[in-house]
C-alpha cells in the first residue's frame, strides 16, 4: 500500500514543537537568610546560618534587612504568619491591657471565696500564668488542697503599652563603662552611624556631605 504525501510550501521548515524544560531556581544565601531570620529574629545569627562569615555577620545582617527584595519578602512572610495565627498589633495591645489593668478583686466572689479559674471572666483569666495545687495533710489525716496562682508581669505590660503609645523614649548609650569611651568593634554600621549622629547633635556640629 502506497501513501501519497502532498507537498505544501514551507513544509521543509516544519518541526515538532520542542518541550522546554523548567529551570530550577538556584537558592541563594539571601533566600536562606529570609527563612533563618524568623527563627530568632536576629539578623546577625541568621546571616551566619545562611553561610555568611561570622566576622562580618554583625554588619552583614543589618545590611541584608535593608535590601528591598529581602525587606519585601520578610514583610510578606510576617503578614502570612499573622494571618495564619490571627495575630495583630491591635490584639496584642488588647491582651497587654488586660494584664496592665488587672484588678485582683475580681478573683473573689462577694463572700471572699476564690472563684474557680474556669469561672473567671476572660480579662481576669488572661492574667494567670499558672496554677500550683498542693495537698496538705492535717494532724487528723484530712487532706486539703492549697492553690497558688502565678500572675503575669503587670509592670512589664504597662511599660510595653507606654512604649507602643509613645509614652517612653528609649535612651541611647553615648558613653562606655564607668563613663569611659564606647567600644565600637562589635557595632553594626547602622548603630555606629546612629551613635555618631547623637554625638554630633550634642556638640551642635553641622557636617556638609
Amino acid at each position: 500500500m502506497r501513501v501519497k504525501i502532498l507537498y505544501c510550501p514551507g513544509m521543509e521548515n516544519t518541526q515538532p514543537p520542542r518541550t522546554r524544560k523548567a529551570r530550577k531556581r538556584t537558592v541563594t544565601k539571601q533566600d536562606i537568610f529570609i527563612q533563618e531570620y524568623f527563627i530568632d529574629f536576629n539578623a546577625s545569627q541568621a546571616a551566619i546560618r545562611a553561610g555568611y562569615t561570622i566576622k562580618s555577620a554583625g554588619s552583614t545582617g543589618p545590611k541584608l534587612l535593608k535590601i528591598p527584595r529581602i525587606a519585601a519578602a520578610l514583610e510578606e512572610e510576617r503578614a502570612r504568619r499573622a494571618e495564619n495565627s490571627k495575630v495583630s498589633i491591635a490584639r496584642v495591645v488588647e491582651e497587654l491591657a488586660k494584664i496592665a489593668f488587672f484588678d485582683p478583686r475580681k478573683l473573689y466572689d462577694r463572700s471572699g471565696n476564690l472563684i474557680p479559674v474556669c469561672k473567671l471572666d476572660d480579662a481576669t483569666a488572661a492574667n494567670i500564668g499558672g496554677v500550683k495545687v498542693s495537698q496538705i495533710s492535717s494532724s487528723g489525716g484530712v487532706l486539703t488542697e492549697e492553690k497558688e496562682l502565678k500572675f503575669l508581669d503587670k509592670k512589664g505590660s504597662l511599660d510595653s503599652l507606654m512604649r507602643h503609645l509613645g509614652g517612653f523614649v528609649d535612651k541611647t548609650q553615648v558613653t562606655g563603662a564607668d563613663g569611659g569611651p564606647l567600644e565600637y568593634k562589635d557595632l553594626s554600621d547602622r548603630d555606629l552611624d546612629q551613635r555618631i549622629q547623637i554625638l554630633i547633635n550634642r556638640q551642635n556640629v553641622t557636617i556638609n556631605k
